[in-house]
């Protein structure tokens, strides 16, 4: 049996601390990771779905560059062939304008091109609206013509950012990522200095304009509560992590109880050893000096004498006996394989047995039967349920010697299912709260030293009635006495 002392409680506790210690450092670094992971991917996301929204305005806006180029009424797009540069002319001209605006010569032919066919001019077309497409993405814009540059401009300027199809878009990208959190946007720093973001994460700003010669127009969004989606996030490893510390402490609370139940009984044991040494020693001694006495007196030859040292001999037997028999019947339950012989019973007859048998040693009790069960005979185990019986009404002696007068009610009805009620009442000094909780317990005894026993009586009783499918249950107020009811299936 492992040793039950402070040493072994300081271990479970450092296992106990060490093992909570591991799973918060566990839970902080999972929740450290998960924010750094929740804040890369709003930066990442955010990026993209600015880009996007962006995108969708600058396609609107080719669009109508496209359209414009291919209307003869706005700009006359003409071609000519330069003989030194061997490449292409091609001239961009308002139709208000007498000389063209933009001449640039781009080599998208290798063919000498002097005029522009249908073919030609959509070859053009396309490259002014790509180059023209990439300037403005840079931020860039190129007076092609002075009246198609100043339009330009004007609708890039008025295709503001539309934060609301932004806003579903960003939703979106973020729940495809398994983020999912309210947010806002801002437009500039200086709408910040009213709020509080001490707790909020903000992305970067972000340029969200077309035309960036008005100034750094940009936009941010604003996450007011980061951390729900994060504990979020990693609520089944924080949830693992708090199993863990519940089974360890759970695993701690256990080996604790084995502990100080192994450190009860091995002190029961230890006052089960002294009690039954004492016990035994009582009746050996009495055996002893009547040997002694008989041997050195010669008692034989006074017959009255030899008599009496003969009764007390046989007495100090009959406890010897009972002892042994006590601990031999625990025994018996003990061995699991051990069956029970049913049999025909008479109660009447049982129970008055018992009786004689505890009034030869209390001779001053009262005893008062109650029989109201309707059969007279009943199928139990013959030896044990006797056995039960007379440690319920012995106890009721023994434990009460004090207690003037004494009586013990014995009361037979029908139970449970029809089975039998048996019923065993004293008005004696009751038994403490405290220790109900005990009695049934193998080798305990109550604190009274004025009682005899090995504290087994009553362990054997409960698991004898639990083994023939009945229950045992216990009343009892000090200074009043205690009632046992048993039930018996039949």
């Amino acid at each position: 049996m492992i040793k039950f002392n402070t040493s072994w409680i300081v271990l479970l506790l450092l296992a106990l601390t060490a093992s909570i210690a591991l799973q918060a450092y566990f839970v902080s670094n999972e929740y450290r990771i998960r924010t750094i992971d929740f804040e890369r991917a709003a930066n990442e996301i955010f990026e993209q779905a600015v880009k996007e929204e962006k995108t969708a305005r600058l396609d609107s806006l080719m669009i109508w560059f496209e359209t414009t180029l291919q209307d003869s009424s706005e700009v006359i797009l003409s071609a000519s062939y330069d003989t030194l540069e061997q490449k292409t002319r091609y001239s961009i001209q308002d139709t208000e304008e007498e000389d063209p605006y933009t001449n640039i010569l781009i080599d998208i032919d290798s063919m000498k091109v002097n005029e522009l066919t249908s073919e030609n001019y959509n070859k053009a077309v396309n490259f002014f609206v790509r180059t023209a497409r990439n300037w403005i993405d840079e931020g860039r814009f190129y007076y092609w013509t002075k009246k198609l540059g100043e339009q330009t401009i004007d609708l890039a300027n008025q295709l503001q950012p539309d934060t609301t199809y932004l806003k579903d878009l960003y939703q979106q990208k973020l729940k495809a990522r398994g983020w999912e959190a309210p947010f806002y946007f801002v437009l500039s720093a200086d709408e910040l200095n009213d709020q509080d973001t001490s707790s909020a994460f903000m992305t970067l700003f972000i340029d969200n304009h077309l035309n960036n010669e008005k100034g750094n127009q940009s936009v941010a969004a604003i996450f007011p509560n980061p951390s729900s989606v994060i504990l979020k996030s990693a609520s089944w490893s924080i949830f693992s992590a708090f199993l863990i510390i519940l089974l360890t402490g759970g695993l701690f609370f256990i080996m604790y109880r084995n502990l100080a139940q192994q450190k009860a009984l091995h002190k029961i044991k230890d006052d089960f050893i002294d009690n039954m040494t004492h016990e035994l020693q009582t009746p050996i001694a009495t055996l002893k000096a009547a040997n002694e006495s008989m041997e050195r007196y010669d008692i034989l030859k006074d017959q009255a004498k030899a008599d009496r040292y003969i009764l007390i001999s046989k007495q100090a037997i009959q406890r010897l006996s009972q002892m042994v028999d006590q601990a031999l019947l625990n025994s018996i339950y003990d061995r699991k394989n051990e069956g029970l012989k049913q049999e025909e019973l008479d109660l009447n007859l049982t129970l008055q047995e018992v009786i004689d048998q505890v009034r030869l040693k209390a001779p001053q009790v009262q005893f008062e039967v109650y029989n109201q069960y309707p059969k007279t005979m009943v199928r139990v185990d013959n030896l044990h349920f006797k056995n039960i019986l007379f440690n319920l009404v012995e106890n009721a002696v023994k434990h009460n010697q004090d207690q003037a007068p004494l009586t013990v009610k014995l009361a037979l009805a029908q139970g449970d299912d029809q089975g039998l009620k048996v019923v065993v009442e004293d008005n004696g000094k009751g038994i403490p709260k405290a220790a109900l909780g005990n009695i049934f317990t193998k080798f305990y005894r109550l604190d009274d030293r004025s009682s005899k026993g090995f504290g087994i009586g009553l362990y054997y009783v409960k698991k004898m009635i639990e083994r023939m499918g009945g229950s045992i249950q216990v009343d009892s107020t000090l200074n009043q006495g205690s009632i046992f009811t048993l039930q018996i299936p039949q």
